[in-house]
């Protein structure tokens, strides 16, 4: 019992002394009112049952102790009642696998370092995105503009461009290197350096793909058609192509006049003296402006523009007199379309007030001859 007393009165005069109790130490903190140090024992709370828990009187908010039986554990009454001491499995796995969380502010994300690294926020402003590192490295943008695109290195890097322009794409590595290509085989895109250059082509076999430098510089044709001298189309027989077939010149497949003079009735200076692809139609269309019919009668100008054919459904409407230039190359096929005669036609190149150019099929040259003969034939032709 002596030895008891002799205990208390030193810690009182410890605790008198000091204002901190100290149990394992000298030297308490000074924050703390007791200071239990020890590296191999531990600190021993109240222990008692929920029946001695619940009969503890007017509990101060605070009071801790443990409860040994049914749902054991560590209990604090908050001033108003006991609560548990507890984080239950499936709170703590959630925590630990970091799981999604929305709507948290941007106080709980740059707090929580697990959610500010972990989480998938959406609908954050540029700002918000620039101004959180987190957030910048790992968030899908969508809709962004090249100009946000170029200043983010991240989005740069990372993000899918659709309808980019081949400037824009020749100028961004990003881009060039990841475009998606298809429809093409490895095999064809090793061995063809346009398709390895990204373009995308559609219905192309590789022969037109490398005779078409349209193609090559990676404009998409779908649909071109082109064609052939000899073949039956638009409305008579084509004589002359150029652009690969895709455009060109058409005969009528037959004359449209076997006699017919040149001029409407009066030698009139039409000034239709234009020559080459195309200048028939315009030449057709300045006689006719200029000269028309004085006496009454056609001429080798208005039967060529008064002509019209219809095959399968389409009416073919748009014919005339061709330029001198046009009618030697009609000249030059006239087996391949037939139906010539062994007489001169007329063009519609005029050489001066009296006179206008023809073509002589008898021995192929052409000649300057006087407008109100009618004796050369006509033969239509049109563009295409």
């Amino acid at each position: 019992m002596k030895q008891f007393f002799t205990f208390l009165a030193l810690v009182v005069f410890t605790a008198t002394t000091y204002a901190q109790v100290g149990i394992g130490t000298t030297t308490p903190a000074t924050s703390a009112a007791l200071d239990i140090t020890s590296t191999t024992k531990g600190f021993l709370i109240p222990r008692m049952s929920n029946a001695q828990r619940q009969a503890i009187s007017s509990p101060v908010a605070g009071l801790m102790i443990y409860q040994t039986d049914g749902t054991a554990g560590f209990y604090y009454y908050n001033g108003s009642g006991w609560l548990e001491i507890r984080i239950t499995t499936i709170q703590s796995e959630a925590i630990e696998a970091n799981t999604l969380k929305v709507e948290y502010t941007d106080v709980l994300v740059s707090a929580n370092t697990d959610v500010a690294a972990n989480t998938l926020k959406v609908g954050y402003t540029d700002a918000l995105v620039s101004a959180n590192t987190d957030v910048a490295a790992n968030i899908l943008k969508v809709e962004y503009t090249d100009v946000l695109v170029s200043a983010n290195t991240d989005v740069t890097a990372n993000t899918l461009k659709v309808g980019y322009t081949e400037a824009l794409v020749s100028a961004n590595s990003d881009v060039v290197a990841n475009t998606a290509k298809v429809g093409y085989t490895d095999v064809l895109v090793s061995a063809n350096t346009d398709v390895a250059a990204n373009t995308l082509k559609v219905g192309y076999t590789e022969a037109l793909v490398s005779a078409n430098t349209d193609v090559a510089a990676n404009n998409a044709k779908v649909g071109v058609t082109t064609h052939v001298i000899g073949e039956s189309y638009g409305g008579g027989i084509v004589f002359f192509v150029y652009d690969g077939g895709q455009h060109g010149l058409i005969a009528a497949t037959a004359d449209q006049s076997t006699g017919i003079r040149w001029y409407g009735g009066s030698n009139t200076n039409t000034r239709a003296r234009a020559d080459g692809i195309g200048a028939g139609l315009k030449n057709t269309t300045i006689i006719i402006a200029n000269q028309g019919p004085v006496d009454g009668n056609a001429f080798a100008a208005t039967v060529c523009n008064e002509y019209s054919v219809t095959v399968d459904g389409v009416t073919y409407g748009d014919w005339y007199l061709p330029s001198k230039y046009e009618l030697n190359l009609l000249y030059m096929e006239r087996a391949t379309v037939g139906g010539f005669a062994n007489n001169s036609y007329w063009s519609s190149t005029e050489g001066d007030n009296n006179n206008a150019w023809e073509q002589r099929v008898p021995n192929g040259n052409q000649t300057n001859n006087n407008k109100a003969g009618t004796r050369s034939n006509v033969r239509a032709v049109r563009a295409f």
